[in-house]
């Protein structure tokens, strides 16, 4: 019982000093404070955040895998090109079929110069250990670079970011 009212004077402190932080910070800046913390946090310029606050279109790659459990855990075999246009406030999602025969450019030139596959081998491609792949498609984002690049070549859309799940 005294626990209980223990919590209950606590709850009951908080928020009456809730409220006077509250309208401190209200009479000082004629604001909601919500809105001057939102204010003083701008996003990154260039960033997906930066280019919807300031009208321009962004582009994103979605990309769905099986995971460890799979016999082929890395194909992506849902693609999803997202398209955001916040001045016209449309979303435009596209598949691209997984099946698709592309040329997969992982590695300089002369080097498996002319690797073909499936569209959706290209995520896996660049998760893969070879150092003679172009640094840009090595370590822990190189399948997404790699996956964006390649659906980059076939769409002819610059992708602002990328997903995998």
């Amino acid at each position: 019982m005294v626990a209980l009212g223990l919590i209950g004077a606590l709850l009951i402190g908080s928020a009456f000093a809730t409220g006077r932080v509250w309208s401190f910070v209200t009479a000082i800046t004629d604001k909601n404070p919500f809105e001057t913390v939102v204010q003083a946090v701008d996003p990154p310029a260039g960033s997906v955040a930066w280019k919807l606050d300031h009208g321009q279109e962004v582009n994103l790659l979605l990309l769905g895998y099986g995971g460890a459990e799979n016999d082929a855990p890395y194909l992506t075999d849902s693609m999803l090109v997202i398209t955001i246009d916040p001045v016209t406030k449309r979303v435009v999602e596209t598949s691209v079929p997984r099946d698709l025969w592309v040329q997969i450019q992982a590695w300089p030139q002369g080097q498996h110069h002319d690797h073909w596959g499936k569209i959706n081998e290209a995520y896996e491609d660049g998760l893969g250990q070879d150092p003679t792949k172009l640094a840009r498609y090595q370590g822990r984002d190189g399948g997404g670079y790699l996956a964006e690049d390649t659906v980059s070549a076939v769409t002819g859309i610059k992708f602002d970011g990328y997903m995998g799940v």
